[in-house]
């Protein structure tokens, strides 16, 4: 009995033995994964080294994204690395990274134990796809005061949704370029600008996987410490002011001292600079900008919060600007714009007919003009306000300019005559050059150009240049000509002399291929002595 007990405990202790040394040196099937994957971009694994596919597939450009090691044993170590993109944060098997603008990218993972006798690096590369890029500025430093209008401009790349989250629990904004936002809460806020793709720009999947679209996030934060910025306090009732009518303004602080000013319109009250509250009459000549009031007070009044502002007043004038372009080309769409008139009724229109409005032309503070004829053309808007009583029209003139062109021998040959023109007949300065050396011999002006092409041996692509005079919308335009050399012909080989009523077959040869070969027979005599059959 004793012997058998021994044996036994022989055979446990080499199991034991045994399973101590599978643990020392196996290691886990390590792989990179996703923690979430909402455009199934797993149908499209890349090639790469480690782990099953080899890759992490198809996912946006500028998009962040969250990965982890599996199967996150206890007792490893992680250390992530990746290319094509920026490591945003770790933590034990997880990595989340935000990755750039180029076509691809890789994420590595070296995983370790204590001792390193389990080691392993996993690999993978990413596909990218296009994807907006988010990025946005703002009118104020980091760091404002209470009550304090930050203006916020959206920089971002691509995108047709943009969503606004300004961190203070004030909710989102959706679909507003460049938003102001008022804060009323101490602390630092989180501003968040969201920016997706319209279109699903995945590559094809299987159906069963939804469509997605790229997403780009960008924060910054806003500081809001105690003190109040100085601001410009509107005292009237007034939505929409006429030509004339007068308002009243007061500084939201208390100081010894102000500079007032005013664009369009007159400062009455006496002694302004030291006068908290002020009267502006109103009176914007024609084409003169947005009318608006400024105040700057002493820097010791508002601390380190802001000692400037400037309200923009509502004024209904003749000649209010449009803003918009005024050179433009043939077959543009452009945007024409005129300020918020709040409660006025406006309607544009363009004379002559060159351009068509391809929005709303009523009722609306902008249009979008296609225009389609080359010429000088008037944009009118009207408006009136039917509970001020008040009423205008302003008018901008938009030359659109001619695309210019040229036409001409797209094939020629050596010592061939070749001719050019530009397509509206306008005079040009025009240049040659073969294989981007310059022919200067072959420059001329007018609005054609007659050359002979060079003797070439080679076949050789001649580029024909024409500067454009003034008044087209684009300088140069080129036209390119493949010229051939000329053939050279071997001597006719065939049957001579033949008997009459035979066939026989004659053959030459050319040194320049795809150039036809034109036969003809007759006899010594002049008359015709043979028919060509083929």
């Amino acid at each position: 009995m004793k012997t058998i007990f021994a044996l036994v405990a022989i055979a446990f202790s080499i199991c034991l033995a045994s399973e101590t040394y599978a643990q020392a040196t196996c290691c886990p099937d390590f792989d990179i994964q996703m923690t979430l994957d909402p455009c199934g971009s797993k149908d499209h694994a890349t090639n790469g080294s480690g782990g099953p596919g080899g890759g992490m597939g198809s996912l946006c450009q500028n998009g962040t994204y969250t990965f982890f090691a599996t199967p996150g044993a206890a007792g490893f170590f992680y250390y992530w690395s990746v290319s094509g993109g920026v490591i945003v944060s770790t933590v034990a098997n997880q990595v989340t990274v935000t990755w750039g603008s180029g076509p691809t990218g890789t994420i590595s993972v070296f995983v370790t134990n204590a001792d390193s006798s389990c080691s392993k690096r996993i690999t993978k590369t990413v596909n990218l796809r296009p994807g907006p890029k988010a990025s946005f500025t703002h009118s104020s430093s980091d760091t404002v005061c209470l009550n304090t209008d930050v203006a916020f401009t959206n920089t971002s790349i691509g995108g047709a949704t943009v969503t606004w989250n300004f961190g203070d629990g004030s909710g989102s904004v959706v679909n507003v370029n460049n938003p102001h936002h008022i804060y009323t809460t101490l602390g630092p806020h989180v501003v968040t600008l969201t920016v997706s793709s319209s279109l699903d720009t995945s590559p094809p999947r299987q159906p069963t996987v939804p469509k997605c679209v790229c997403t780009s996030v960008f924060y910054d934060t806003i500081f809001v410490v105690n003190g109040q910025s100085l601001t410009i306090l509107d005292m009237g009732c007034k939505k929409m002011l006429c030509a004339g009518d007068s308002g009243h303004y007061c500084a939201g602080v208390t100081c010894t001292t102000y500079n007032w000013s005013a664009v369009g319109g007159t400062i009455i009250t006496p002694n302004p600079t030291s006068a908290k509250c002020i009267d502006i009459v109103w009176n914007p000549s024609a084409g003169s900008p947005q009318p608006l009031v400024a105040l700057s007070v002493p820097a010791a009044c508002t601390g380190a919060c802001s000692n400037v502002d400037t309200l923009i007043v509502p004024v209904l004038y003749n000649g209010i600007p449009i803003v918009g372009s005024t050179l433009v080309c043939v077959g543009s769409n452009t945007f024409y714009s005129i300020p918020t008139l709040s409660g006025a009724f406006m309607h544009w229109s363009i004379t002559p007919s060159g351009g068509n409005i391809i929005t709303a032309d009523s009722n609306n503070e902008f249009i979008n003009v296609a225009w389609t004829t080359p010429g000088n053309y008037t944009i009118h808007c009207s408006y009136n306000n039917p509970l001020t009583g008040c009423s205008g029209s302003t008018s901008l003139l938009v030359k659109v300019r001619p695309i210019f062109a040229i036409g001409g021998s797209t094939q020629s040959c050596a010592t061939c005559v070749a001719g050019y023109y530009t397509m509206d007949g306008s005079v040009a300065t025009w240049a040659v050059d073969s294989n981007g050396t310059p022919i200067p011999s072959l420059s001329s002006t007018g609005s054609s150009l007659t050359i002979t092409m060079p003797n070439v041996t080679t076949t050789t692509i001649f580029t024909i240049t024409a500067t454009a005079g003034p008044g087209h919308c684009n300088a140069t335009a080129s036209v390119t000509t493949t010229v051939y050399p000329l053939p050279i012909l071997s001597a006719i080989t065939g049957p001579s002399p033949v008997c009459p009523g035979s066939t026989q077959t004659y053959t030459i040869t050319s040194n320049t291929s795809g150039i036809p070969i034109i036969w003809s027979v007759n006899t010594s005599n002049g008359g015709n002595g043979g028919t060509i059959i083929a």
